[in-house]
């Protein structure tokens, strides 16, 4: 018996043998291209068989995963169909005499570097490691067609087993047999991937970053993968197997369980009435939204209609999914976060100049505010849409009530502009996301002029810690429950309290089991978060005792002086419910 570390990805507990994909060798000859004509003529019969097969894998998953999980491979065909991408390859053959293969593996590699430069923004480097993985699983396609070689399918295992590899792309998912896969291992990968999701919906039990699992794992090994710990445990004893089968009962009555929290506005033991609602990218998540029976939608990243595409959305294109969104919502709230855009994040048809700096840059409203006419094209669109319920808008990135003025200013001549037009539109709430330490230190005059806020936290502790999280010399210092990361949310929580408003918190700590009864105790009014986590939340909120938690948040705020004393008294409290 021997176990194995990682981190889950995926939920759940799988018992059975171990399959390991073997990667075939994709390494080739590196020769000087004789014919070039003969070369790009097999490039582009690779793409084209590359294409046909994505083809069939994207019609395979949106018949089993529906139009969303579609949409990655739908990116990956749109890639290999790219003017750009293609004439980059044909280039190096003609002028540098590269062989397709070298071609090919030049090109990938440097659109990868691309993606890379100059990223430092927490929530993109998520984001580019996904549009990588991407990168490579289609270059991966076209250099075994290239080759010769046929690669791994997943839909050939006819017994009950779970996948081990150095990497699980979109691909194999979408290939697997999802009767007899019954888990995931993997070396490599991140919580946030295409693989990840797609995993999570399929209810998959699935842990990556799992160091030497290639090396330490045979084929038909026993494997426990426990989607709870991110633990695997390799060859298990017979108590173990026991142990595990217990626990899988009990997973499956704990999710049966959570299925009665559906439907039900969230209250604590006391009966606080707390709103969960969901984080979505666009109009394919609303499914998500229905199923974890949401309260609303606190966040809506608009820019996820901006970002892959090869032009900027039209006012009717992003009207529409606005709209689709309201009307399925049919009533509950949702909140829109204007384009968060800067120079880490960049969008065909928006030229942006290079920043040192690009996280202290130009992005969020700042990049709005100096694009003024894609800034009053997006509000059009959210005002006609609001004709259809009523919305909240949130302005990104914002440092000064100035700047909250000027966007507020801009909003008001386009609705009126347009109320002059005739133009259908509805009640519009607007707002701010305090991600900015000096916006916070001004919650309280914030909280005079705007009619909604909602707390990103990811980056209010980024910036209030002066830490990248992704940088592993400094992430220790990455402290999301840091006392003064506490003492600044009841700063902002009291000043709008103050002013008879409600405060929305949309970062990774609205789902942070720990700092749940925080949260509470501080006074947070609406938590938003990712679908998979809100009948776990709701569960735990109902277990909590707001007016108990005020007073653990109160001695925490006047006592602790460190992330463990904050840590301590958060577990002391959750050991008690």
């Amino acid at each position: 018996m021997h176990k194995i570390e990682g981190i889950s990805a995926s939920e759940g507990i799988a018992i059975a043998k171990a399959y390991k994909i073997v990667e075939p060798d994709l390494s080739f000859k590196d020769h000087p291209a004789s014919d070039k004509d003969k070369e790009i003529g097999r490039l582009h019969e690779a793409l084209t068989a590359s294409i046909e097969e994505l083809t069939t894998i994207k019609a395979n998953i949106v018949d089993n995963l529906g139009e969303k999980e579609g949409l990655v491979f739908q990116s990956h065909i749109q890639m290999l169909s790219d003017p750009e991408f293609i004439s980059s390859i044909e280039q190096l053959i003609l002028d540098k005499n590269f062989c397709a293969e070298k071609a090919l593996d030049v090109t990938s590699n440097n659109f990868i570097h691309l993606f890379k430069s100059n990223v430092t923004n927490v929530w993109m480097k998520a984001q580019i490691r996904e549009r990588t993985s991407d990168v490579i699983d289609i270059k991966r396609r076209v250099l075994g067609h290239l080759l010769n070689i046929k690669l791994p399918d997943l839909s050939l295992v006819d017994k009950p087993v779970i996948v081990v590899a150095k990497d699980i792309t979109p691909s194999d998912i979408a290939q697997l047999n999802g009767k007899y896969v019954k888990g995931i291992v993997a070396e490599f990968g991140a919580q946030t991937s295409h693989s990840s999701i797609m995993a999570r919906t399929l209810k998959l039990p699935m842990i990556l970053r799992a160091k030497d699992a290639i090396k330490e794992i045979r084929n038909d090994d026993e494997l426990i993968v426990d989607g709870l710990s991110g633990t695997i445990v390799i060859n298990p004893t017979r108590l173990q197997v026991i142990d595990y089968h217990q626990r899988i009962k009990a997973f499956n009555v704990e999710m049966k369980k959570l299925q009665g929290f559906k439907e039900k506005l969230t209250t604590t033991e006391d009966n606080r009435h707390v709103s969960v609602e969901a984080n979505i990218g666009n109009d394919n998540d609303l499914k998500s939204v229905t199923d974890s029976s949401a309260e609303g939608i606190g966040l809506y990243r608009t820019e996820f209609l901006f970002l892959g595409q090869n032009h900027i959305p039209s006012e009717q294109e992003q009207f529409e999914s606005y709209r689709k969104a309201v009307f399925h919502m049919k009533g509950r709230p949702i909140v829109f976060r204007t384009l968060d855009i800067g120079n880490d994040k960049q969008i065909n048809g928006l030229k942006l100049t290079n920043e040192p700096n690009p996280a202290l840059g130009i992005r969020g409203l700042r990049l709005s505010l100096g694009s003024e006419e894609l800034f009053r094209t997006q509000l059009r669109a959210l005002i006609r849409a609001s004709s259809y319920g009523e919305i909240s808008i949130i302005f990104p990135m914002v440092s000064t009530i100035d700047e909250y003025r000027r966007a507020r200013s801009i909003y008001d001549e386009e609705r009126a502009a347009m109320k002059k037009d005739g133009q259908n539109m509805g009640t519009v709430n607007l707002g701010v996301m305090i991600e900015v330490p000096s916006a916070a230190l001004l919650a309280d005059e914030f909280a005079k002029e705007v009619d909604v806020v909602s707390v990103g936290t990811n980056d209010l502790v980024q910036y209030l810690m002066a830490a990248d999280r992704m940088d592993g010399k400094v992430a220790g210092l990455y402290q999301q429950l840091n006392p003064a990361v506490i003492r600044t949310l009841k700063y902002i929580v009291d000043s709008f309290h103050t002013e008879g408003k409600s405060v929305s918190i949309c970062g990774e700590l609205a789902s942070m089991r720990i700092a749940i009864p925080l949260l509470i105790g501080l006074g947070v009014d609406s938590f938003s978060m990712n679908s998979e986590s809100i009948l776990k939340v709701r569960k735990l909120i109902s277990k909590i005792d707001s007016k108990y938690a005020k007073k653990i948040v109160d001695q925490i705020v006047r006592n602790a002086a460190t992330s463990d004393d904050v840590v301590k008294q958060l577990n002391n409290f959750l050991d008690k419910i």
